[in-house]
């Protein structure tokens, strides 16, 4: 019964099965004889409501077209963001082998390094005994008698 009533004029009670494009509603076949809708275009409500599905079709295929873009883009994007993190992967561990290769010639420069500071060190604690020696016999060259020094030398 409500349906009934929604299909039927209000005013008249004549059923609804022209549409008035102006008003954008729904009349009967005597509303459309009024004053009110006399400059108005009116159609039936069939071809009204067809002008309004292909409207709505062609709403949806434009949506769906931009769906497609937007799943493109999204595409495009993600294959992008997999190429940089490949190439961000890659870069790091160049880098960290580099880092490995910096730290080990590193290493080999310092104990090379430490063992020549150790040769020259020991170099120098020679000398420094050779020295030590050297002095301790001049020095007691130096404590001797005038006769016992000059005695060595002739």
């Amino acid at each position: 019964m409500a349906a009934r009533k929604e299909r039927v004029c209000q005013k008249h009670q004549e059923p609804l099965k022209l549409f008035c494009k102006a008003d954008e509603t729904l009349i009967c076949v005597v509303c459309d004889q009024s004053q009110e809708h006399k400059d108005h275009e009116i159609i039936p409500v069939e071809e009204a409501s067809q002008e309004f599905k292909d409207q709505f079709c062609d709403c949806v295929e434009m949506l769906q077209k931009k769906r497609k873009e937007i799943l493109a883009c999204k595409a495009s994007i993600l294959e992008e963001s997999n190429h940089l993190l490949k190439q961000t992967k890659g870069e790091r561990q160049k880098t960290a082998t580099k880092f490995r290769q910096l730290h080990k010639f590193l290493d080999q420069q310092e104990n090379l390094f430490l063992a020549q500071v150790k040769e020259h060190l020991a170099e120098l604690c020679e000398e420094l005994s050779s020295l030590d020696s050297l002095i301790q016999e001049v020095e007691e060259k130096c404590q001797q008698p005038a006769t016992e020094l000059l005695q060595v030398r002739g």
